[in-house]
C-alpha cells in the first residue's frame, strides 16, 4: 500500500500552540488608536467581525470617508445584527445619518 507523502506545512500547522484570542483582542484594540488610518480600520473591522463592539466609535468616524465608507457601514451592519452590539452600531450610524441630513 502507497504511503501519501507527508505535508511539512501540515504538520507544522498541527504542531502550534493555542492562539490566545485575548491577546489578539488587545493588540486589535491598541491599534484601534493607532495614526495609521488603515491600520485603524483594520483593527475595528476584525473586531466587529468577531462581534466585539469596541472598534464601532472608529467605525463611525470611517463612515465620513469617501474610500472606506462601505467597509465601516457593512462592519456596523455585522455588528448590528448580534442583540449585544446592536444598540452601539445603529446609534452610530443614527448620527451619521443625521450629519448627511442636517
Amino acid at each position: 500500500m502507497a504511503r501519501e507523502p507527508t505535508n511539512p506545512n501540515r504538520l507544522a500547522r498541527d504542531h502550534q500552540p493555542p492562539v490566545d484570542l485575548g491577546e489578539i483582542t488587545d493588540a486589535l484594540v491598541s491599534a484601534l488608536t493607532s495614526e495609521h488610518a488603515d491600520l485603524r480600520l483594520r483593527a475595528a473591522v476584525a473586531l466587529a467581525k468577531q462581534n466585539n463592539p469596541l472598534g464601532v466609535d472608529v467605525l463611525g468616524a470611517f463612515l465620513r470617508s469617501e474610500d472606506q465608507a462601505n467597509e465601516a457601514l457593512e462592519a456596523l451592519l455585522g455588528l448590528a445584527s448580534n442583540p449585544t452590539s446592536a444598540g452601539n452600531a445603529a446609534e452610530v450610524v443614527g448620527a451619521r445619518l443625521d450629519e448627511v441630513d442636517g
